[in-house]
């Protein structure tokens, strides 16, 4: 009987719902006395600071507890510079000095992440930049194993489809890893218009994008995982 080579691809896809959510703040501000701007940023940066440590308790061994809302958050040190300002003719008439410092936290409760994001809204010098959805290290494990599972019993079908029309039977030959795209961890920003809105907002939904209607929707976006694996097959008759 002639020889039977088949090679297939294999995919799979799998979705999650978010587990954590990492929330970037921003605090800058601008102005012509540079002392006044630095202290600016630094009184609200100490505030910030201080919602996040309450939100992060530790236990013994400095790690977060087990129901601390903010497993670890980061800040940056006050950076200042300043610009030359200048008239309609192109002369310098004085200068523009800028102060800015920058936080990153990672919410285990997403139900905080929500409350939390509401009251930097209406912090003057306060911009959210974005909110990362993500999943913990063990769902990312245990989701790749999955995928090359699914990935291969996909490849597996495909060449018993084609087969069972030329009417013989195959085995795997040959696997060749095609890798899984990392992890799509959407990110969702937040534009000055939707923190404005945030602002003015007297009870938050569970959710982060405006839904068109005043309500703000913050619904964490679902995370993809890809996988493929490149199979070769052969008939099973074959020698």
């Amino acid at each position: 009987m002639a020889p039977l080579s088949i090679q297939v691809t294999g995919k799979s896809t799998i979705s999650r719902h978010p587990e954590r959510a990492v929330l970037k703040v921003t605090v800058k501000a601008e102005g012509n006395e540079k002392e006044s701007v630095s202290n600016q940023v630094t009184s609200t940066s100490n505030e910030i600071h201080r919602i996040f440590k309450e939100l992060s308790p530790k236990a013994e061994f400095g790690t977060a507890t087990l129901d601390a809302p903010v497993t670890v958050f980061s800040s940056t040190g006050l950076s200042t510079w300043s610009r030359n300002i200048k008239d309609a003719n192109g002369l310098d008439i004085g200068q523009a000095f800028h102060a800015q410092s920058s936080f990153q936290a990672k919410f285990r409760n997403l139900t905080k992440l929500t409350e939390v994001t509401g009251k930097l809204a209406t912090y003057p010098l306060v911009d959210i930049h974005s909110i990362q959805w993500c999943l913990t290290d063990e769902t990312r494990q245990s989701i790749s194993s999955e995928s090359r599972k699914l990935a291969m019993r996909n490849a597996i079908e495909k060449a018993n489809d084609f087969a069972e029309v030329v009417g013989r039977a195959v085995v795997p030959v040959e696997i060749d890893d095609g890798g899984q795209k990392s992890f799509q961890q959407p990110v969702q920003q937040m534009p000055r218009s939707m923190m404005q809105q945030m602002a003015g907002e007297l009870e938050m939904s569970s959710t982060s994008v405006a839904d068109g209607n005043g309500a703000i929707n913050m619904s964490p976006l679902d995370i993809r995982n890809t996988g493929t694996v490149q199979v070769r097959f052969a008939a099973a008759d074959e020698d």
